[in-house]
């Protein structure tokens, strides 16, 4: 019993982090995506940059009002050949500040956009220290139209000390709710945004991640909502440095 109440609280740490991010260094497998206007070619070209990812860039958002740190990419590193760039934070939430360890990279290759979290929970007077392993995923889609869906089943390792590791799998969905959308956020207008809905299911705790993509900007809005655990939270963007 205190083995799953300890894998959930992994589970619901990542969440409350990042939003929720394959094993080790490989590339989500087994991953489906349906282009309803022609799902024979799922890898139409890119329509555009919506999360720009270069060193220095930076979102500040606010949460009920009040402003986080901003949520700055901070360096770079390699995985499977490709480019992934490192933040210090994920919409202001810092990662020292909820006694969690980790690192949040993302990626854009074609017209997939990826997030990829590695999160590490020091032990403390009550629990063991839990570490699991990297964990990525497709974020957006900016190829696919309105009602266009992507699906993942990601393998995901957690090692609890003192006892052997716990392999789990991460179902992942995404939607396309709406595209080239005009919309508010803090008194500002941002066109040409992409909405997506991921909702992922992990050892029974189900998210439901809302994103908002403005064009040439990035994130300008997120929420994420956990029904069972009586988590929602909403990050509004308030200002941004984009190179």
């Amino acid at each position: 019993m205190k083995t799953m109440q300890w894998l959930r609280a992994g589970i619901l740490m990542i969440a409350a982090v990042c939003a929720v991010s394959c094993e080790g260094d490989i590339e989500p497998i087994g991953s489906q995506t349906t282009d309803p206007n022609n799902p024979t070619n799922p890898t139409n070209p890119s329509s555009g940059d919506y999360w720009p990812m270069a060193l220095n860039n930076q979102w500040t958002f606010a949460n009920n009002g009040t402003d986080q740190s901003p949520m700055k990419i901070v360096g770079t590193d390699q995985f499977n050949g490709k480019t992934y760039f490192r933040y210090d934070n994920f919409v202001g939430q810092s990662l020292g500040g909820l006694d969690f360890g980790g690192t949040i990279w993302t990626n854009k290759t074609g017209a997939n956009y990826y997030s990829r979290t590695k999160v590490s929970i020091p032990a403390t007077d009550l629990t063991p220290a839990i570490d699991v392993s990297p964990l990525e995923f497709i974020m957006l889609k900016d190829n696919l139209p309105v009602g266009g869906t992507w699906t993942e089943n990601i393998s995901q390792i957690t090692t609890i000390e003192g006892l052997p590791p716990v392999p789990s799998t991460v179902e992942s969905t995404g939607t396309i709710m709406e595209k080239d959308i005009s919309i508010t956020v803090n008194g500002v207008v941002y066109n040409n945004v992409i909405a997506v809905k991921i909702v992922q299911n992990s050892l029974d705790v189900v998210t439901e991640n809302y994103y908002w993509f403005a064009k040439d900007i990035g994130l300008i809005k997120s929420r994420s909502y956990i029904a069972s655990e009586s988590y929602d939270e909403t990050f509004e963007l308030t200002s941004y440095v984009v190179n």
